[in-house]
């Protein structure tokens, strides 16, 4: 069954409608791991104009996996009860978020910012802030954000956020994904860090 999930989730994610939102991606790999099994899928290429094909040895950078794995635990808060996607995420958060490019403080929502339409922004002068040397962060994910989104915050800015309505636009954000994560500490009272990796399979049983 374990099995079967990932290989739905991995065929959904790197399905052609996700491919279609980068030109220049052009290969990716898959993989299903279990307690004694393990398996590589490819597809594409690794160097396109020379057709060379993307392999279980090619070098890829990494980037964003951690969102994998706060859209299963955001699915799981969903199944318990602990929230409701389409519910102000102020009701869940002990800071408050609005976008000041707006005259009318529309909600946002955990379904805006599972799909990266909050409008929610990733500002690179303080984005960078948010990466760290080593293993342990000066800064705890509630700090960051309130200092990012709370309008007291020495990081907000309106740059922060975009100038439409959360639902109206894509725009990819690791600052949104990070939100939603803290949704999820907020409302199941268990850090993110703390989850560990038996968690997260057994979100998928």
């Amino acid at each position: 069954m374990r099995r079967i999930v990932f290989t739905i989730i991995a065929s959904i994610y790197c399905s052609s409608i996700v491919l279609g939102q980068d030109s220049v991606f052009t290969g990716y790999a898959t993989s299903i791991i279990d307690a004694d099994y393990t398996e590589i899928k490819t597809n594409g290429f690794r160097d396109k104009s020379m057709t060379i094909k993307y392999d279980s040895l090619t070098i890829q950078s990494v980037g964003s996996v951690s969102k994998v794995i706060i859209g299963l635990a955001l699915m799981k808060a969903y199944e318990l009860g602990f929230v409701n996607l389409d519910t102000d995420i102020n009701e869940y958060l002990n800071f408050k978020v609005l976008n000041p490019n707006l005259k009318n403080n529309q909600q946002i929502t955990l379904r805006h910012l599972a799909t990266h339409t909050s409008g929610i922004k990733d500002n690179e002068k303080f984005y960078i802030q948010a990466y760290t040397k080593g293993l342990k962060s000066p800064l705890s994910l509630e700090e960051f954000l309130l200092s990012y989104l709370d309008k007291n915050g020495k990081r907000f800015s309106t740059r922060n956020f975009g100038n439409y309505p959360a639902g109206d636009e894509y725009n990819y954000s690791n600052i949104g994904a990070a939100l939603a994560a803290y949704v999820i500490e907020c409302t199941s009272k268990i850090p993110l860090t703390n989850l560990r990796r038996d968690i997260y399979f057994s979100l998928l049983i």
